[in-house]
């Protein structure tokens, strides 16, 4: 199985290894003059998402590029950008079950250019959003490739760890991000799918 992460429409070159999602409860609990306990339930908190990724300095092999390589500095750069401009943008994780057609898929972040995805998906420019990604089996020369499930959110950059260590990663960087659902003012949560 193959995931792909999006920052802000950015396909981060190294997959993380693990993601953490946290979805916040808060009910609380009224306790009767009985002796008895009132559950008072209420609509959940802020889910909050954490990961760790590697931000390579080299071209390696297991890295994802959608326009050619590209150095740490380009994603260090992303991270300041949604952290300064405190705007939400979207989060997208890909799950597929082949890793060559995965990144053509890029759910509404680039064109398939093909006839066939313009008549999967009945968009004039061929691409194919979130919709049509869980129900498509897409077939190429390379073989077939099946969405098995997206998440798609909008969020907020909390806060993110910039890591360097020569010993572990070289001349490379490791990154710890903490995203966080965003909800418009009325509490509505925007763009979500999948978590």
């Amino acid at each position: 199985m193959s995931y792909y992460f999006y920052l802000d429409n950015v396909l981060m070159p190294v997959t993380p290894s693990a993601m953490e999602v946290k979805i916040r409860g808060k009910n609380e609990v009224l306790e009767l003059a009985n002796g008895g306990e009132l559950p008072i339930l209420r609509a959940p908190g802020l889910t909050e998402i954490r990961f760790s990724l590697l931000l390579p300095n080299a071209s390696y092999p297991f890295s994802q590029y959608r326009n050619g390589f590209e150095d740490a500095d380009r994603y260090l750069a992303l991270f300041e950008r949604l952290m300064i401009q405190r705007k939400p943008f979207p989060f997208l994780v890909i799950r597929t079950l082949t890793s060559q057609t995965a990144l053509r898929m890029a759910i509404g972040l680039t064109e398939y250019g093909s006839d066939a995805a313009k008549a999967l998906t009945g968009n004039k420019n061929g691409k194919i959003t979130s919709s049509h990604a869980r129900a498509v089996l897409l077939k190429e020369n390379s073989g077939e490739m099946t969405v098995l499930s997206d998440t798609e959110m909008t969020v907020t950059l909390e806060q993110y760890e910039i890591l360097e260590d020569a010993e572990k990663y070289g001349g490379d960087f490791f990154v710890a991000l903490t995203l966080r659902q965003y909800r418009d003012p009325t509490g509505t949560a925007i763009y979500t799918k999948g978590a």
